[in-house]
């Protein structure tokens, strides 16, 4: 599945897996609209972790690492952006 990895330095990465290969269960996953088609998923207990990274996507502030993907029937699907736009959200 189509999605983009933001690291922690800020590079952006297209990545194609399936969700549950980056959703490990050690991490509480929450996810955020950023436009109608996609969602960034980030670690929402990610404040509380050593080496704190954070950035913009779009208007929504998110721990790093994290990823946008798309939607599918309400529930997460492959991003339909390109890697130039997922790069553009970020800041």
């Amino acid at each position: 599945m189509k999605a983009f990895r933001i690291d922690k330095d800020l590079t952006v990465h297209e990545i194609n897996v399936h969700p549950d290969e980056w959703q490990t269960s050690d991490i509480e996953w929450d996810a955020r609209r950023i436009d109608p088609k996609h969602d960034v998923w980030f670690d929402d207990e990610g404040l509380f972790q050593p080496g704190l990274a954070t950035a913009n996507v779009g208007t929504i502030r998110v721990t790093l690492p994290a990823y946008i993907a798309g939607i599918k029937d309400g529930d997460i699907g492959p991003a339909e952006m390109t890697l130039d736009e997922a790069k553009a959200l970020v800041s």
